[in-house]
């Protein structure tokens, strides 16, 4: 290819040089807004010691409203917006680009908040495998006509240093658990049908493309990080996680004044306020259960595609991500109940006894 066009980057390897410009690059952090990804790559600077005082850091995609991208140093912070198809068009562009910077050695985590099922608020969920909502390992596209199923296991190791990253830090509660990945934020393609979980007949099950879970990893095969790469990441999730909080914190404070305490809701897919619902509280409750029995502790609508896009690319995959929790502290009860704060974007949501988390 004489020359590659990352069109929603705004950039070119006829008109850019990569390996100048992002050959250092050992760490990728994505999440859904621009201004909260700049907000981000402004803490990690700080939190590295690689801040200037009165430095600005320019956006490297000015060129295009797409996306925003953000560096410091060997870390990339990338917008990706909102759902599979927006986050899955980002990563193609992003591979393509540490491709022709010649990266090697690069962890990739997506940084994002989600709806926990059965856990503290503000608990950080790394994710074992991203569920669609049949609770199926697995992320499906029609690709010419045809259905291609590519699997959404995330890395083992990885995720085990992401858990003893966790407890070194000691901050922050951690469970490993399953995240489930939706296309809808109100709805969600699996309440609207009966899968077997459910014991349907006469309905076919839920199949197709879904999306998933928040805070997600990969690790380029070509290069393994050494004992001082190691460390850095670890710091850096750390650092990811805290930054979280701290660029969120004035949202928090804000949402807890206009929360409904006496609506029924839920800060994920299966919701009772969308313009359409064809189910019943006791619908959503019964799904809940089911998805934590299945062992989902979170859902959220991106992270399918980033671990089948890991696998596809040769890429180790792991995940953490902050988040509320509509079932509570001790297991998913039957009658548990979510206020909402309508005032706020989709995903800050808040009820009884919980507490909301730093939207990224």
């Amino acid at each position: 290819m004489k020359e590659d066009v990352l069109y929603h980057f705004s950039l070119s390897t006829g008109t850019h040089d990569f390996p100048a410009m992002f050959g250092d690059v050992k760490f990728v952090c994505v999440g859904g807004s621009p201004s909260r990804m700049k907000a981000f790559i402004q803490y990690v600077a700080v939190e590295l010691g690689l801040d200037v005082p009165g430095a600005d850091y320019p956006n490297i995609c000015v060129g295009t409203d797409r996306y925003a991208m953000f560096k410091v140093g060997p870390v990339l912070s990338v917008s990706h917006g909102m759902g599979i198809p927006s986050i899955a068009i980002m990563l193609h562009e992003l591979i393509k680009l540490l491709y022709h910077a010649r990266c090697s050695g690069v962890t990739i985590i997506r940084i994002g908040t989600s709806g926990g099922i059965g856990l503290e608020p503000g608990s950080v969920v790394i994710t074992r495998q991203a569920v669609d909502p049949c609770f199926k390992p697995e992320f499906e596209q029609v690709v010419l006509g045809k259905r291609v199923v590519r699997s959404t296991h995330l890395d083992e190791p990885l995720m085990e240093e992401l858990a003893q990253c966790s407890a070194d830090l000691g901050e922050f509660p951690t469970v490993v658990g399953n995240t489930m990945c939706t296309l809808d934020f109100y709805e969600g393609e699996g309440a609207r049908r009966s899968p077997a979980w459910a014991g349907g007949s006469g309905v076919p099950p839920c199949r197709g493309l879904r999306p998933r879970h928040h805070f997600h990893c990969g690790r380029f095969r070509s290069g393994q990080a050494g004992p001082v790469g190691l460390k850095a990441s670890l710091r850096l999730v750390g650092s990811t996680v805290r930054g979280q909080y701290a660029v969120g914190a004035y949202y928090v404070r804000r949402a807890r004044s206009r929360v409904s305490a006496g609506s029924l809701r839920s800060p994920g897919q299966g919701r009772l306020d969308g313009a359409l619902c064809s189910y019943a509280e006791k619908d959503k409750r019964e799904y809940l259960n089911a998805a934590h029995a299945a062992g989902v502790r979170n859902i959220e609508m991106e992270s399918s595609v980033f671990a089948a896009m890991c696998n596809a690319c040769g890429l180790r995959g792991g995940a953490p991500a902050p988040l509320p929790s509509p079932l509570g502290p001790r297991g998913p009860p039957p009658t548990a109940s979510i206020g909402l704060a309508p005032a706020l974007p989709p995903r800050h949501v808040s009820g009884p006894g919980a507490a909301l988390v730093a939207p990224l």
